[in-house]
């Protein structure tokens, strides 16, 4: 599914807009199902991160999003660049570290925590 940023409709995500917002973090508009903040923590939830190091998604630049925490420390990565990426190995990289993103540790709005909300590192693609 497709991870969209920190604006909905013509502007900037508020925390009431994001109250709408199902448990994983996402809601259906008519571009269709998208996420836009980070998932709630309840029992359900098997499949998408919160405050964990879980894969995410690809994001539009090929880059891989993970949660907040970094599978090489087990903590939250401190040295992050300003689109919120950083190289380092991953339970995904046979033990080769590689540029990847993960979610930003720090919330918007006072509640929550978006997945993407600054620039891409890459070149989009135009999946969409």
């Amino acid at each position: 599914m497709p991870i969209f940023n920190d604006e909905e409709g013509m502007g900037a995500l508020t925390a009431q807009v994001a109250s709408g917002f199902d448990y994983a973090g996402g809601h259906s508009r008519p571009t269709g199902y998208h996420y836009h903040v980070e998932s709630s923590n309840v029992t359900e939830n098997t499949v998408l991160s919160h405050d964990d190091d879980a894969l995410n998604s690809i994001l539009e630049d090929g880059f891989l999003l993970y949660g907040r925490k970094c599978n090489s420390t087990g903590a939250y990565p401190t040295d992050l660049d300003a689109s919120g990426g950083h190289k380092s190995t991953t339970q995904h990289s046979d033990g080769c570290s590689f540029y990847h993103y993960h979610i930003i540790n720090e919330y918007y709005t006072g509640t929550y925590i978006v997945l993407f909300g600054v620039d891409l590192q890459g070149v989009p693609n135009g999946i969409l």
